[in-house]
Parts: C-alpha cells; sequence; structure tokens
C-alpha cells in the first residue's frame, strides 16, 4: 500500500530548511505558544507532517510582516 501524502515525515533539520525558521525558535514556538505539535519518534525526537510545515511557513510569513507569534499562534 502506498503512503499517502501527508504521511511523510520530516525531522527539525528539515523542518526549519523548508520553513526558514530555526529549530530553536520552532521549539520555542511549539513550548510556549502550542503552536504545532510534532509527533515523537521512539527516542523522543520531534516530527513534523506537511501539514505541520506548511504551518511553520505560514506563520513564519505572518511573523515578518509585523504579527506577533503569541497572538497568531493558535489560530486555524
Amino acid at each position: 500500500m502506498e503512503k499517502s501524502f501527508d504521511s511523510k515525515l520530516f525531522n527539525i533539520q528539515v523542518a526549519s530548511e523548508v520553513s526558514g525558521v530555526s529549530a530553536h525558535t520552532i521549539r520555542a514556538w511549539e513550548k510556549r505558544y502550542g503552536a504545532i505539535t510534532p509527533q515523537r519518534n521512539d527516542t523522543g525526537k520531534r516530527l513534523y507532517n506537511e501539514h505541520e510545515l506548511d504551518r511553520l511557513k505560514t506563520l513564519a510569513l505572518l511573523v515578518n510582516l509585523g504579527s506577533s507569534i503569541s497572538q497568531i499562534a493558535n489560530l486555524a
């Protein structure tokens, strides 16, 4: 059975490269604001799906345009 597009998971380094957000900032947005909730593998490493990568890109764009992460982190 072929995996669906959304079943691909990526580590935090890939998420950082794709979104333009540093790994440190991604962790902070997760911990402080609940902006994203990545899956975890057996060793506790964060894993991001395509939807979360798109969300990170959108959040980064909005922050770069002047929005506060605290105000937009929990928006749909």
